[in-house]
């Protein structure tokens, strides 16, 4: 694990030099960032993770994949009774993206090959049966050991885009047509990930919701 910054996110011939000399340096070998903070895999016990480990070991959990390392330390301190599995941090997502981590994750559910397409990533976990509690089986969580398993595809070496008012209608637009439930705020998304823990996808559009306060 490499804590640094100074890559393509500075927007800067330095850090595209950078970045070009670590994507070589790499070779095909599947990275986080740069510029990112790790990630912590509640569900095996492992973590390469610059900052302080807040969480336990679970069978059964969320798993947050985010580009900011600030939202995921808010995130991993919440007290919501958000039940987290593994955290994720991309950063400039120069090798490995969100949507491959989408993937991934749907994949070792369903056991379905990766399809390289972020439509698809988002369109294969949504198919996915709400989960059981417990584990996947070693089987499936093992497959990216195999030498004759696919591997995560390479991403070519691209600066992180930065969201405009026009793109973020885009994306509204193409959550709309994914089924994608979109939180405006940290704490929505810790009560929308419970929801989706707890039942799985919603059949339908509505939803009716009782809080009792002593």
């Amino acid at each position: 694990m490499c804590f640094a910054a100074g890559f393509s996110e500075t927007a800067t011939e330095e850090g595209a030099r950078l970045t070009q000399e670590l994507v070589r340096a790499a070779g095909e070998l599947p990275f986080f960032g740069p510029n990112c903070y790790g990630f912590i895999n509640f569900f095996d016990g492992a973590a390469l993770w610059p900052d302080q480990l807040v969480g336990r070991r679970r069978e059964r959990g969320v798993v947050l994949i985010c580009q900011s390392g600030t939202i995921a330390l808010n995130l991993l301190f919440n007290d919501r009774s958000l039940p987290l599995g593994a955290v994720l941090t991309v950063g400039n997502q120069t090798r490995l993206a969100a949507e491959d981590l989408i993937e991934l994750f749907a994949w070792l559910t369903s056991a379905s090959p990766p399809s390289g397409c972020t439509w698809k990533a988002f369109r294969m976990s949504r198919a996915l049966p709400p989960p059981p509690p417990g584990r996947a089986p070693p089987a499936n969580r093992s497959r990216w050991s195999k030498p004759d398993a696919p591997r995560p595809r390479l991403r070519p070496c691209a600066p992180t885009p930065v969201r405009s008012p026009g793109a973020d209608g885009a994306f509204d637009a193409f959550c709309a047509q994914a089924g994608i439930a979109r939180c405006e705020s940290p704490a929505t998304l810790c009560e929308t990930l419970k929801i989706f823990h707890a039942g799985g996808p919603l059949r339908g559009r509505k939803l009716s919701l009782w809080s009792l306060r002593r």
